[in-house]
């Protein structure tokens, strides 16, 4: 979206007409990238009070993009170490970022119960099939920070105290606190928020999580990967088809 192109207030409000010509402006652009809203229509968001249904799902879907869009294995190569032992980094590749997220969360909860063999809290078999539910109790959000942020900083020393909590609420307050001390930008939640659960509000932590301290290992290019981008360069033929 060119700002150039947008009404802007010349030392007064702006008419109806100049509002509803920005907000179609605004709705082409978030259909563009895929964040539209079916039966959102730029006279509605005008008049958002009146309709905050549909202002909120878009607002949501913007977030909701920026905070996923960049989880795939062609924008972040080292998503290729969440593979398992054998796998194809290409099945990895066709994971929606929701189910990415769910197997980094594992693959840190499996790389805490392999270093603590002697821990007895956590079962051996602990996994989490979902990213709401699964979470509210703040166990796994409490690993996966212990084994993201910064060992023996004041962050990890939170982590590491609310994976002790005696209860569910003390663990989400050692959880946000843990983050905030990690640099999580947390969309303001609270422990409430964690223990409800709510969905939105669980993805878009995690997600908040991840984007600050993956705690991924960079991977190599794939041989083969290169070999097929120097064939397709020696071939402008194939290039152009491909």
């Amino acid at each position: 979206l060119d700002p150039r192109a947008l009404n802007l207030p010349q030392g007064r409000p702006l008419g109806s007409d100049a509002k509803l010509q920005n907000q179609t402006l605004c709705l082409n652009a978030v259909t563009a990238v895929g964040c539209g809203v079916q039966g959102l229509s730029p006279r509605q968001l005008v008049d958002a009070p009146s309709h905050q249904q549909g202002t909120l799902q878009l607002v949501w879907n913007l977030t909701r993009s920026a905070l996923l869009g960049p989880i795939k294995t062609s924008k972040m190569p080292q998503l290729n170490g969440l593979c398992l032992v054998g796998e194809d980094p290409a099945v990895l590749a066709k994971y929606r970022p929701e189910q990415v997220l769910l197997r980094w969360v594992n693959h840190h909860i499996r790389g805490y119960l392999e270093a603590s063999p002697e821990q007895a809290a956590v079962p051996r078999t602990f996994r989490v099939t979902n990213l709401h539910a699964d979470l509210a109790d703040g166990l796994a959000l409490a690993i996966v920070l212990h084994q993201v942020l910064p060992h023996r900083s004041a962050a990890w020393d939170a982590a590491c105290a609310a994976l002790g909590a005696s209860s569910t609420s003390e663990r989400a307050e050692g959880v946000l606190e843990a983050a905030r001390l990690g640099g999580v930008e947390m969309f303001e939640p609270q422990a409430g928020d964690l223990t409800a659960p709510r969905p939105r509000m669980l993805l878009a932590f995690v997600a908040a999580i991840f984007h600050t301290h993956p705690g991924l290992v960079e991977q190599p290019a794939a041989p083969k990967a290169a070999k097929a981008r120097r064939a397709l360069r020696s071939n402008p033929s194939q290039a152009r088809e491909e």
